[in-house]
């Protein structure tokens, strides 16, 4: 289909609209670190923005949780 302006569809035509992703949403230390390792298996963010920006070390390999930073963990008291 391509990129396009405009583009005329007909009744029963599908369309799939792929599109960036957000800035994100409150506090990065309060999303669940399974969630976070998650993100780094779909590759939405890599094992060094987990680590940085939401305080959890993700196994690169398994995508398993191996811990949290020691700054989400004051963050978490």
């Amino acid at each position: 289909m391509g990129i396009a302006a405009r583009r005329v569809m007909n009744t029963n035509d599908v369309m799939r609209m792929v599109t960036a992703t957000g800035g994100g949403y409150g506090n990065p230390f309060k999303r669940p670190a399974e969630k976070v390792a998650m993100d780094v298996k779909n590759e939405y963010i890599t094992v060094e923005q987990a680590k940085a920006d939401y305080g959890v070390l993700v196994d690169p390999e398994t995508f398993k949780v191996l811990g949290l930073t020691e700054e989400r963990q004051k963050a978490e008291k």
